[in-house]
């Protein structure tokens, strides 16, 4: 084996310094600049042209670029690369005749007459070779290159030519591809970004004020926006409950006992993420918001958001969701379920059991329209806490896949007082010690409510 020296080679070490900055690059024009500055160092202060002839007929050319031996520039150089630059159409001299083939080309003994629209600053030339760049349609551009000086191109520069005016164009378009893709990704970024505000703007400013109960909540989303929705809601018999108070249009209401106006909690989760699942998380909470009488309880919501969802043909899309009426006056929460998790009771004051409120559950929303959805009634005690949440919670896993599961929102219970505000810190704080690092793969939601103790 012999290994020849190329040290003397002086355009290996240019060239390599050219193909390195094209990966560097981001943008065209630079792309372009680095490739031609390369060429010229490598091979010589050429004249540079550049015609490009899309959509034009044989003999007919539009002079994109040229750059002279002494490195002036006789066309702007970003006419190359803009394609609303509105360029003239010309034709005759070398040029016509290089732009009616569609292969390589080496012409020697030129005239001035050869090139009538560049007067003193080509007419000195004597050689040319041009190389078509090739498109899927056929040629797109010429590259041409000219010397002053006879005898200066040799017979194997033609194939050379060609690679290196299509390597060029490939370069320029891969180029063009990534900037074209980068900026199509801040633009779906900022949509979604507006799709994300938009989604909050949908969830409770702030927490309202519950006779009888303190409430706290956590909302993380797994992207930019979401498909979880959480509310706490007044109901009344004027037609202004689940929505805002102060609309005259909402009429989500039930009947108040005792004078006192029992409230809605709602815990929801649209399947998948991102914008498609904000998007019916929005349609839901418009459902809601919009419902045209008093209902019954919130098996009647549920029923009445099911058909709707099952009418809009989310497609592949499904909503669980865990809705409760709570009356103030007797602690006396109502709940129905459709395939959300259920709702977990901590018995602070009475001993240290997790009751889980799974007496009533059908089927998500959006599936089939004929489902009926049941209710339970649980009673609550002063001291107790409430905790509804999303199965981003409950399915977070580990580093070796161990979901987090009811026992470990259990662990957390237990390592509280029961303060609403401790709980979502809390199981927080245990959630990412078993997440250890791992990126959640879902929303995570907790709604946390605790009745308060006499006196």
């Amino acid at each position: 084996m012999r290994i020849d020296d190329l040290t003397s080679n002086q355009r290996l070490p240019i060239l390599q310094e050219v193909f390195a900055s094209l990966h560097r690059t981001s943008d065209a024009q630079e792309a372009f600049e680095t490739f031609l500055g390369g060429m010229r160092r490598a091979y010589g202060d050429r004249c540079f042209v550049m015609l490009n002839v899309i959509g034009l007929p044989p003999g007919h050319y539009r002079v994109a670029r040229v750059k002279t031996p002494d490195n002036r520039d006789l066309v702007t150089p970003g006419m190359l690369l803009d394609p609303d630059v509105n360029m003239p159409v010309l034709q005759g001299g070398v040029f016509g005749e290089v732009t009616r083939q569609s292969r390589p080309m080496l012409i020697r003994d030129l005239k001035p007459s050869d090139f009538p629209h560049f007067g003193a600053d080509l007419g000195a030339g004597r050689e040319l070779l041009a190389a078509p760049v090739i498109g899927r349609d056929g040629v797109t551009d010429w590259v041409i290159l000219i010397e002053f000086a006879a005898g200066r191109i040799r017979a194997e520069e033609p194939e050379e030519t060609l690679l290196r005016a299509n390597l060029l164009s490939l370069a320029i378009q891969n180029v063009r591809i990534v900037q074209q893709l980068r900026e199509a990704g801040e633009q779906i970024r900022n949509e979604v970004d507006r799709i994300a505000s938009i989604q909050r703007s949908l969830l409770p400013e702030r927490l309202p004020q519950v006779p009888g109960l303190t409430l706290a909540s956590s909302y993380q989303t797994y992207d930019r926006a979401g498909g979880d929705i959480y509310d706490i809601r007044p109901l009344n018999t004027c037609g202004r409950g689940f929505g805002d108070p102060s609309s005259s249009h909402t009429a989500f209401a039930a009947v108040p006992r005792d004078g006192i106006s029992p409230w809605a909690l709602m815990v929801a989760d649209v399947s998948g993420h991102g914008p498609a699942a904000a998007v019916v998380m929005a349609m839901l909470h418009a459902i809601l918001h919009a419902y045209p009488r008093i209902p019954s309880g919130p098996a009647e919501m549920l029923t009445h958001v099911n058909r709707q969802l099952t009418a809009k043909r989310i497609e592949q899309s499904f909503v669980t969701a865990f809705m409760a009426f709570y009356h103030p006056r007797d602690h006396t929460l109502v709940y129905a379920n459709a395939g959300h998790p259920p709702a977990l009771v901590k018995d602070y004051g009475y001993g240290s059991n997790i009751v889980q409120l799974d007496r009533a559950g059908e089927l998500p929303l959006g599936i089939i329209d004929d489902v009926a959805y049941s209710e339970a009634t649980h009673q609550l005690k002063s001291g107790q806490t409430l905790l509804l949440y999303t199965d981003g919670i409950t399915e977070a896993a580990g580093p070796e896949g161990k979901m987090f599961g009811v026992e470990g929102l259990g662990r957390a219970l237990a390592n509280c007082s029961g303060d609403p505000e401790c709980i979502i810190s809390t199981v927080q704080g245990v959630l990412r010690a078993h997440e250890a690092g791992k990126r959640p793969n879902d929303d995570q939601t907790l709604l946390a409510a605790q009745v308060a103790t006499p006196g």
